[in-house]
């Protein structure tokens, strides 16, 4: 949860706010990302344990919707 702490604090002066949205084990990667997009719930996402050929920054994409991940797809 380092990470996290440093983003606060890189947004300390900013009007953005970090909100995390956590996920059941067994719920589908892709439900969370999909609410947050089509809600129009944030202005951007930091995917983490990014996946080979990973749904999330496919939809992100398809979408326009900005992100950032931690490693690599």
């Amino acid at each position: 949860m380092f990470y996290c702490y440093g983003i606060l604090r890189s947004l300390q002066d900013s009007p953005y706010t970090l909100t995390i949205q956590p996920r059941l084990a067994e719920e589908d990667l892709l439900k969370p990302i999909m609410r947050i997009v089509d809600g129009q719930l944030a202005d951007g996402i930091i995917i983490g344990q990014t996946r080979n050929d990973d749904s999330r920054v496919r939809y992100l994409q398809q979408h326009q919707f900005p992100f950032v991940t931690f490693g690599r797809t």
